[in-house]
């Protein structure tokens, strides 16, 4: 199914949703809005679901993909190499999803699909570019006013860390630094007008002092991490979505934030 919703361009879950209720207001008009929410639709795609949906949803899909029953919708496609199941520690089970590139995550998860309606965003790498630059900083208020919870922790700008990473990309001096200084600036400003208002949701900020290895996005039970690799830029390098109930590869990236967070200092911004 998801080879067949991305040759349509209905591989998000906003897509689909239209899709669905315009196919069952055409042939069964009592299951408009029956659709799967976010997180089970995202769970049909990675594999990680036994059995077949509920039958409303089975009959909705045979008359989307009329050439094909619900359990050929569900079967594992023979040209795909990048998703897979895996038993994790307790007996519970997750399931990974790899892309080549951050461009083709984005192509399969946009942000305003990853970050829809969450209530937990955590979030450690360098420039924080995914979180600060391709979402919406209207959308970022929105979370807040419905009371997300959201940590950002980036690279110290001025730290030698930033530099060296710099040479490794084959970045101009300064850079990176000017940039993460930059989306710091974008988020302070965000802050200031929650916090005038009265948000439920908070938005906290914090800096490490520590060598780039990983680039983590945790939104609530979905964690994406990117490698820095040598050579290559951030959005070069190969991407991970791991869905879990915390155990596993889920576990080992929200523990490496956590360790970084308890580390991280407030930036000089922060401080007036």
């Amino acid at each position: 199914m998801k080879v067949l919703l991305q040759s349509k361009h209905l591989q998000t879950h906003g897509a689909f949703d239209r899709e669905y209720n315009a196919v069952a207001r055409r042939v069964e008009p009592a299951l408009v809005g029956s659709g799967p929410r976010k997180a089970q639709f995202y769970r049909w795609l990675s594999g990680s679901v036994t059995g077949l949906p509920y039958p409303h949803h089975c009959r909705i899909l045979e008359a989307m993909f009329p050439d094909y029953t619900a359990g050929q919708l569900f079967a594992e496609y023979a040209g795909a190499q990048y998703s897979s199941t895996r038993k994790v520690r307790g007996g519970g089970s997750e399931s990974l999803t790899t892309y080549a590139t951050r461009s083709e995550l984005l192509r399969n998860l946009p942000p305003t699909e990853l970050f829809s309606e969450v209530k937990k965003v955590d979030l450690v790498g360098i420039s924080l570019n995914l979180f600060c630059q391709q979402y919406p900083d209207s959308e970022i208020v929105e979370l807040l006013r419905s009371g997300a919870q959201i940590r950002c922790l980036f690279l110290q700008p001025d730290s030698r860390h930033t530099a060296d990473r710099e040479r490794e990309e084959g970045q101009p001096a300064g850079a990176l630094t000017a940039l993460t200084g930059l989306n710091i600036s974008a988020l302070h400003r965000i802050n200031q007008q929650v916090v005038a208002e009265n948000a439920v949701g908070t938005l906290m900020i914090r800096t490490y002092d520590a060598p780039a290895r990983f680039n983590i996005t945790i939104v609530d039970r979905t964690c994406v991490y990117q490698p820095y690799l040598p050579t290559s830029r951030g959005v070069e390098s190969p991407a991970f979505v791991v869905d879990s109930d915390s155990s596993g590869l889920y576990a080992t990236f929200s523990g490496a934030f956590e360790t970084l967070w308890a580390s991280g200092a407030e930036p000089v911004d922060d401080r007036r």
